[in-house]
């Protein structure tokens, strides 16, 4: 009997533990919430990075969301084809393609930007399938704009180490 309840007080305290709220002490922060979104800041850690390998990613860093892949979005254009960037995140190649609906593709100019927004290399994309280089640059997030006649997407492109 005394083993039960030695059982089942252990396993009470095992879910109230679990159920306490996370909490995060720091020099500064703050949390706003509206109906469409939320908002959550905390100062004190400047600088963050991010490692992956094998595909486990580990992100330092008091604050982190749900790291959602990216992968294969396709984007729907008016000038009647898709564009899908693959892999996304990546560690250096990625492969940049042009889906037909109605017409043939015309030539479309991709800009590879950082964070800052530096400029940091103009291409023509010729062809259907295309492949762009990233293994020279360092770790971190890239906008990749692509423009042609009547149209303009870009995306953000994640690459590690």
């Amino acid at each position: 009997m005394a083993r039960n309840l030695i059982f089942i007080s252990c396993l009470t305290l095992v879910f109230v533990w679990q159920a306490a709220a996370q909490n995060l002490t720091t020099s500064g922060g703050g949390y706003f919430e509206e109906a469409t979104f939320n908002f959550s800041w905390s100062m004190g850690e400047p600088i963050t990075e991010t490692y992956a390998n094998n595909g486990a990613v580990l992100t330092q860093g008091f604050q982190q969301s749900l790291l959602e892949p990216v992968g294969i979005h396709p984007e729907k254009s008016s000038a009647g084809f898709k564009v899908q960037v693959y892999p996304n995140p990546t560690r250096g190649m990625v492969f940049v393609k042009f889906v037909q609906e109605s017409e043939s593709i015309q030539e479309l100019n991709f800009t590879l930007y950082d964070l800052v927004g530096n400029k940091l290399t103009t291409e023509i994309l010729p062809t259907e399938s295309n492949l762009l280089d990233m293994t020279g640059l360092p770790g971190s997030a890239y906008f990749l704009r692509i423009t042609g006649e009547g149209f303009q997407y870009t995306v953000l492109i994640q690459k590690f180490k």
